[in-house]
C-alpha cells in the first residue's frame, strides 16, 4: 500500500513537532540550574532524552532508515548548546538529506544520555541479595 502526500504531509508535520518539542525542552533545561534544581533538572533532562529518541524513531522510519546504524567515533561536549545545534541542524537536514539528519538526533541522544548521568549523581548502591 502506497503512503499518499497528504499522509507523509502530516507524518513530517509530527516530525516537526517532535523537534519543537525537544527544543522547549532544552530551553527549560537551560533555565535551569544545575545545582539548584537537582531532581527537577533530572526528569527534564530525561523527557527531552526521550523527545529526542521518539525523533530518531520518526525519521528512521518515515525514510526507511530502521536497520541504519550511524558510527562516530567522538560524540562530542556535552551541553545544551552543543545537542541545541545538533538538534537544529537536523532539523534543516530533514527534508534534503535524512540520513545525515538522523545521524545528528542520535548524536544529541548520546548527549542527552551522557548528560542525565551527569545530572543524576551519585545514587546509593543497593547489592542484590545472596543466595544462600
Amino acid at each position: 500500500m502506497a503512503i499518499t502526500v497528504e499522509a507523509m504531509a502530516q507524518l513530517d508535520n509530527k516530525t516537526k513537532e517532535a523537534f519543537s518539542k525537544a527544543l522547549q525542552l532544552l530551553n527549560q533545561i537551560q533555565k535551569s540550574s544545575p545545582s539548584e534544581a537537582g531532581r527537577e533538572r533530572e526528569i527534564l533532562v530525561w523527557k527531552c532524552a526521550a523527545e529526542v529518541e521518539y525523533l530518531a524513531f520518526r525519521i528512521a522510519t518515515i525514510h526507511g532508515l530502521s536497520d541504519y546504524d550511524p558510527h562516530w567515533v567522538e560524540v562530542g561536549e556535552v551541553s545544551v548548546e552543543a545537542i541545541r545545534s545538533l538538534l537544529e541542524a537536523a532539523r534543516t537536514d530533514f527534508e534534503s538529506d535524512p540520513r545525515r539528519a538522523y545521524e545528528e538526533v542520535r548524536r544529541a541522544v548520546s548527549l542527552l544520555r551522557k548528560m542525565r548521568v551527569a545530572t543524576r549523581g551519585r545514587r546509593r548502591h543497593i547489592p542484590p541479595p545472596k543466595n544462600g
